[in-house]
């Protein structure tokens, strides 16, 4: 996982690159939002190269909610699962060892390119 360490206005306009957000409350969760007009069509968690989880991206529309919670939508699509503390670990600390999340853009499998949002969740 790539978890670069850029501003939200640096985020790239690829179909895999993706800012992040992960809910600190009882339930850990990782949002994701980013990606294009045309993809990704789905999103999919690796642990030691076997998938776990595997779901179609969700296109933002006007009106739903970003990545930072309460704000207008910046990007085009939307992710999200319930994960582990090693596999929030993980992603803040950049470590593909392990975990790894691929995003399914032009019929082929791509790691993402993580970009941390600054935004906190704190979830019940």
């Amino acid at each position: 996982m790539s978890a670069c360490a850029v501003r939200d206005t640096d985020l790239g306009r690829s179909a895999t690159d993706f800012r992040y957000a992960i809910d600190e409350g009882v339930e850990r969760v990782i949002y994701l939002s980013g990606g294009t007009k045309q993809g990704p069509e789905a999103i999919r968690l690796l642990r030691n190269g076997i998938v776990v989880l595997e779901r179609p991206a969700a296109r933002l529309m006007p009106g739903t909610i970003d990545v930072c919670r309460n704000n207008p939508p910046q990007d085009r699509r939307w992710w999200s699962a319930r994960i582990d503390d090693e596999i929030a670990a993980a992603i803040r600390q950049d470590d593909t060892t392990v975990y790894r999340l691929e995003a399914l853009v032009d019929g082929g499998w791509q790691a993402l390119r993580f970009h941390d949002s600054g935004c906190k969740w704190k979830g019940g």
